[in-house]
């Protein structure tokens, strides 16, 4: 099939494929001011230390509420400096404080949709300060928004209730454009994009973008069940010729904010139970980061692989997870910790050789780093993840036993400091899988002061943990 160019800078991809970028730059008059870097996210989710956040965030209240705007600037990495230079963003913050005043506090900090959210007490009003940090720990994205008081977790009936709502508006724009599309009728598409999809592709750019995509696949047949993906849903699109998956986003008007077609994947239904019994992978007490399964446990929440994926923070002395100020890894109890297989298998893909980073830096290029992948069986595949330089002991093919030594835990890839990761998917390619709810054999918890061993655990963030 002939290669298409699509219309992302310099991008080509086979089928065709075609990429709107949800966010957009802009700087508004009025309260919610808006201010936000052209983002990519990766799909591995990392440790986040709160505490680089916390610090910026600082920063950011004795920088604004002086008016120090060249010193706001050079706390941005290159895209968002690019992006907003120093007039603009200068008339940003300027109006900013004449609008809500001066930052008096901030609230407790919370991980949601790929970035930190302060809740930020202003003189006149409380918004919600939303920010992302760079590997460098330079800001890459930062908006104002409204405060949203946080709510109630929802129960599993809400949820299955919120996803059949959601699923029926998108099936029904699926709809919608299929009919367009295969009509022909390119000014209809372009009137279910919202403004800023309208702005970033004109009628001229998206017609000839849905003109060629009919051209190499053909009309639309039949669209399959949609599937969340985040924030979006995934849909299959049975072309005459292929099958693509088409990912769409819908902003609250139900018009559409982002699209992109893919080639289709099909991805076998995750287990709700695993067969294999798990122990945990290591020795000692450990800090459980993220883990949960909510995405305000757990960070990874919302990538299907790693949906039950945990983060795990190494215990040392009065229950503290480093010593010194931090600057180094060995400052960390858990760097240099043996690493151990969960269960019995076959180790299927092991990485070796990615570098350290120093604490506070991430390495986004590699974002696994140091890493062992262990078949259990054909459908339960443990991912352990961040491990030191040079400490991986197995090689692919190596058969290997619960509770023997694959590595050391380490500070590698998208990880600010040293931790573990785990997590249990169903497929031996990473990014293609779904993520299983682990559940350990022989646990001791530690939560509020309180230690008691579990038989069979799933654990959850905040608790303190090691086998029995």
């Amino acid at each position: 099939m002939q290669t298409t160019n699509s219309i992302f800078t310099g991008s080509q991809s086979t089928p065709a494929t075609f990429v709107w970028q949800i966010s957009a730059m802009r700087i508004l008059s009025k309260i919610p001011a808006v201010l936000a870097a052209l983002l990519l996210f990766s799909g591995v989710a990392v440790a986040q230390d709160t505490n680089r956040y916390e610090t910026m965030a600082n920063r950011l209240k004795e920088l604004i509420n002086s008016g120090d705007y060249a010193g706001i600037q050079t706390n941005f990495n290159g895209p968002m400096d690019a992006a907003l230079p120093l007039d603009k963003s200068s008339a940003f913050f300027k109006g900013l404080t004449q609008q809500a005043g001066k930052i008096q506090s901030f609230g407790e900090p919370k991980f949601a949709a790929g970035a930190m959210v302060f809740p930020a007490k202003f003189e006149k009003n409380t918004l919600d300060m939303q920010m992302v940090l760079d590997g460098r720990g330079l800001i890459a994205g930062l908006a104002f928004k409204p405060h949203k008081a946080s709510k109630a977790t929802k129960t599993e009936a809400e949820k299955r209730t919120l996803q059949m709502s959601q699923a029926d508006r998108y099936t029904k724009m699926g709809n919608q454009l299929k009919e367009l599309i295969n009509a022909g009728e390119y000014a209809g598409i372009q009137a279910k994009f919202n403004k800023e999809m309208g702005e970033l592709l004109p009628l001229e750019k998206s017609s000839a973008f849905f003109k060629e995509l009919t051209q190499q696949m053909g009309k639309i047949r039949k669209l399959g069940e949609p599937q969340p993906v985040g924030e979006t849903m995934v849909i299959p699109v049975d072309f005459e010729m292929d099958t693509l998956d088409m990912q769409i986003a819908l902003d609250g008007n139900d018009l559409i904010s982002g699209l992109i077609f893919n080639p289709h994947v099909t991805v076998k239904p995750a287990s709700e139970k695993h067969q294999t019994q798990l122990s945990l992978p290591f020795k000692g007490s450990w800090q459980v980061y993220w883990g949960g399964d909510t995405s305000e446990l757990n960070r990874h929440h919302d990538v299907p692989n790693q949906r039950f994926a945990l983060d795990m923070l190494g215990v040392g002395e009065e229950g503290k997870t480093q010593r010194g100020d931090g600057t180094r890894n060995e400052d960390y109890f858990a760097f240099g910790r043996e690493v151990l297989a969960p269960a019995d298998g076959t180790v299927i893909e092991e990485i070796e050789g990615v570098r350290d980073n120093t604490p506070g830096s991430m390495n986004p290029y590699s974002a696994v780093g140091n890493c062992v992948i262990i078949r259990h069986r054909e459908d339960e595949i443990s991912v352990l993840a961040h491990m030191k330089q040079g400490s991986v002991v197995v090689k692919e093919g190596d058969r290997v036993v619960r509770g023997q030594k694959v590595g050391l835990c380490g500070n590698s890839g998208n990880s600010s400091q040293p931790h573990l990761h785990y997590h249990l998917q169903n497929s031996p390619v990473l990014q293609d899988g779904l993520g299983i709810k682990c559940v350990f054999q022989n646990v001791a918890v530690t939560r509020d002061g309180k230690t008691e061993t579990r038989p069979n655990f799933s654990p959850v963030k905040g608790e303190i943990i090691s086998p029995e």
